[in-house]
């Protein structure tokens, strides 16, 4: 041992992984729009079921006649969900470290559609009153 040096390379290994996979769906001839479809897809989901999320989260499902029933499947909605909203923004996030401009680009026109569509109608939908709504009102 003595007298030799010993180097340590530090390269990533891209033989296998998700930027493997991606580089060989990029390097397609039909690869990119495919690509640039899909994040613009899987962004918009991903807003949806944000928003979907939130109005589980804040409305729980008491139209069950036991109160313990509809909390416990509220909780496993809601945490499938949390997991599913979780898994798609992680995607989402590998995809923009890849640093494609067109995939960056895919996942911001992806994210700012979902979000406009999706709590716009669920904000509409949330302002429209209950019986009991309409009768406690002013006007």
């Amino acid at each position: 041992m003595a007298g030799t040096s010993s180097s340590h390379r530090h390269e990533a290994d891209h033989s296998t992984g998700f930027y493997n996979w991606f580089h060989d769906v990029i390097a397609s001839s039909t690869g990119v729009p495919v690509a640039v479809l899909v994040t613009v897809l899987v962004a918009f989901s991903s807003e949806a079921i944000s928003a979907f999320y939130n109005r589980v989260r804040d409305r729980p499902l008491f139209w069950l006649r036991s109160r313990c029933v509809s909390l416990i499947l509220h909780n496993i909605l809601s945490s499938l969900l949390h997991g599913l909203r979780l898994a798609l923004m992680f995607t989402l996030m590998l995809i923009f470290m890849t640093l494609d401009p067109w995939l960056c680009f895919a996942v911001l026109v992806g994210g700012v559609i979902g979000h406009l569509v999706c709590q716009w109608s669920f904000s509409w939908q949330s302002e429209i009153p209950d019986k009991e709504g309409c009768l406690r009102s002013q006007w």
